[in-house]
């Protein structure tokens, strides 16, 4: 066999090793049915990868979110214990605030989902 027929036999053993596809009863044979399965393996490596990445970067935002709308309850906590207001007005600051922050959560989405269009 050629020296090119080498190589793509040694890529394609190369990529399923590494993308843990194994072998199994029907593997590839000669080299055009290596090199597509190594583009298939390939495309199905970058797919799941695209997957992880998306929910790990939805998580991290998730978190983000969640401790910036704790620290701003907690600030507004603190200004309100050194101003003294009545209990009443504590309430509706915490809804107003917590209201405020969804709706500045909401909107931000809204424009990065638009920014990526």
């Amino acid at each position: 066999s050629s020296t090119f027929d080498r190589y793509v036999a040694s890529l394609y053993w190369c990529v399923a090793t590494l993308t843990s596809v194994g072998y199994g009863d029907y593997h590839a044979a000669n080299p055009s049915e290596q090199m597509f399965t190594i583009f298939v393996m390939l495309i199905g490596c970058f797919g799941y990868a695209f997957c992880i990445g998306a929910m790990s970067n939805f998580i991290a935002n998730f978190n983000v979110r969640k401790k910036q709308k704790a620290k701003l309850l907690k600030n507004l906590e603190a200004f309100m214990a050194d101003a003294s207001l009545p209990h009443t007005l504590r309430e509706k600051c915490r809804n107003a605030t917590t209201i405020a922050a969804a709706h500045i959560s909401l909107e931000n989405r809204a424009r990065q989902c638009m920014s990526n269009l």
